[in-house]
């Protein structure tokens, strides 16, 4: 069972208001800065409040700490708009689809790179993802 499961069914209702100020306390912060940092991406600010949202939930389940501050960082920001800008050229439809898309192609190449031979396997997703869209922007 997952550890978030876990506590989740241990819990002491006591902590019930600790708990509560400390989350209210983290969304003050929380929700200005991944509004801020997708606008850093070159997102919309409301695609900040939805990414976090998934994350948030996703570690409350299967994360292994509860000290962790599960949040977005300056740099994946900033290199996600360095990667991808280029390849939208200009299309902001094609931006948002490539940046949706980034997080799952990173996650399949890690799973494949797991295996041993497999940092070069074509089923590493970026780089057949980025050569296809590269390709594309190129004949439109």
């Amino acid at each position: 069972m997952p550890y978030g499961l876990r506590l989740l069914r241990r819990y002491e209702r006591r902590l019930l208001r600790p708990d509560v100020l400390a989350g209210v306390t983290v969304a003050a912060y929380l929700i200005p800065q991944v509004m801020a940092y997708a606008n850093v991406a070159g997102l919309a600010p409301v695609v900040g409040l939805w990414a976090i949202i998934g994350s948030l939930l996703v570690y409350a389940v299967f994360g292994s700490s509860p000290q962790l501050s599960v949040g977005p960082e300056s740099t994946t920001a900033l290199m996600t708009a360095v990667t991808i800008a280029p390849l939208a050229a200009g299309d902001p439809i094609r931006y948002a689809a490539l940046a949706a898309a980034l997080p799952w192609s990173s996650a399949r190449c890690a799973c494949s790179a797991r295996r041993p031979g497999s940092v070069s396997s074509p089923t590493c997703c970026p780089a057949r993802f980025s050569s296809a869209t590269w390709r594309a922007s190129r004949s439109s």
